[in-house]
């Protein structure tokens, strides 16, 4: 397996500032066919079954901000351009709270947010929004929120910063197993059969009915998540990435200390996706 090359500087101004972030499990679930986000096709990973993330940013003065809202219960009220989207693909939405019940019930009042970051409607892919919040100093850490640049992990790693590694562990393919899982399995479904390229391309579908708004855009949004990712004092969220499921904690929790608690572990646990293509490959 190749060394991983060093990553850009982050270029991040120097401060003795943090904030406290929070991961908000939003209850919703989206099941929605792989092919508008993602080419090419792996036997076997043909929907993505997956939450939706949302984020509580709270400053050491007590303002808040949300960085997006997630999926709204009355999600049919969206523009037309969207659910008629969502019911051409057979996307399959269910919702129990809203982002502000959450809050509420947790005893955050929803008159204490001050502002919204908000992100493109939901199951749609333009790149246009993700953020960078510090969680710690000496030394610093962050959380990128990715928002909509990408759908699933196997669209930024592996990478020239991040290769695949010889041995992963905890395995992919069985998080209770004690014993690595081999990267080779992995380079083996590849496309290109690399171990520093990302598995999957953003889609560029001839019809134009794909979820990138701008195709070349939202491949210049990865490679720009691509070189954020490659630090590891940085911890990538994006919006629908099941495969935290298990490993990071949700709000009322905080996320500031996702280092100290290992939670840099999920970095491949994506990979558990590509069970059947592994299996048909072996």
């Amino acid at each position: 397996m190749k060394p991983p090359k060093p990553s850009p500087p982050l270029n991040v101004p120097e401060s003795s500032n943090t904030v406290k972030v929070s991961i908000i499990g939003t209850t919703s679930h989206v099941h929605i066919p792989t092919t508008p986000f993602f080419e090419p096709a792996i036997k076997g990973f043909d929907f993505l079954d997956c939450p939706a993330f949302s984020f509580l940013i709270q400053s050491s003065s007590g303002r808040s901000l949300l960085f997006d809202l997630g999926i709204r219960k009355d999600w049919q009220n969206l523009a037309p351009s969207v659910t008629d989207w969502i019911k051409e693909w057979g996307v399959v939405i269910t919702v129990e709270k809203d982002v502000a019940e959450i809050l509420e019930d947790n005893g955050v009042k929803r008159e204490s947010i001050e502002g919204i970051i908000w992100r493109p409607p939901p199951v749609t892919q333009s790149g246009i929004c993700a953020r960078l919040a510090r969680t710690s100093t000496s030394p610093d850490t962050f959380i990128l929120m990715g928002g909509d640049v990408s759908h699933h992990g196997g669209q930024f790693r592996p990478t020239e910063y991040v290769p695949l590694p010889q041995e992963l562990k905890p395995n992919p393919l069985d998080r209770h197993s004690s014993h690595p899982c081999p990267g080779s399995v992995f380079e083996a479904v590849h496309w290109k059969n690399k171990v520093d390229e990302p598995i999957f391309e953003a889609a560029n579908l001839e019809d134009g009915k794909g979820a990138s708004e701008d195709f070349q855009g939202a491949m210049e949004s990865i490679g720009e998540l691509v070189e954020v990712d490659g630090q590891d004092h940085v911890f990538t969220v994006v919006a629908y990435d099941k495969s935290l499921l298990g490993i990071v904690e949700f709000f009322p929790a905080k996320a500031n200390q996702w280092k100290e608690k290992g939670w840099m572990k999920g970095r491949w646990a994506f990979l558990g996706d590509f069970k059947e293509a592994v299996e048909a490959a072996d």
